[in-house]
């Protein structure tokens, strides 16, 4: 997972495949601390204390793919960028 520079998007590059679950679903959960009072150089945000907690859960319908290798069949970066 990488965040970007403004911090207010993230970017997750699945290492392996998301398995659905029985219903051809696959649920993503993000938790995390958020931050207040941060520091600005250009786009770039540092430093900050902790303003709370998030927490959001995502559902995703998916169908069971066809693949036979163990390739991902779309080209994934290896960093961001």
């Amino acid at each position: 997972m990488n965040i970007s520079g403004d911090r207010k998007f993230l970017t997750i590059a699945p290492v392996n495949e998301f398995l659905p679950d029985s219903s051809g679903n696959v649920t993503l959960s993000i938790t995390g601390d958020y931050l207040t009072n941060l520091s600005r150089t250009g786009l770039l945000f540092t430093g900050g204390s902790v303003g709370g907690t998030l927490s959001s859960t995502f559902t995703f319908s998916v169908q069971a793919g066809q693949i036979t290798s163990a390739t991902f069949p779309i080209a994934v970066p290896s960093a961001p960028g």
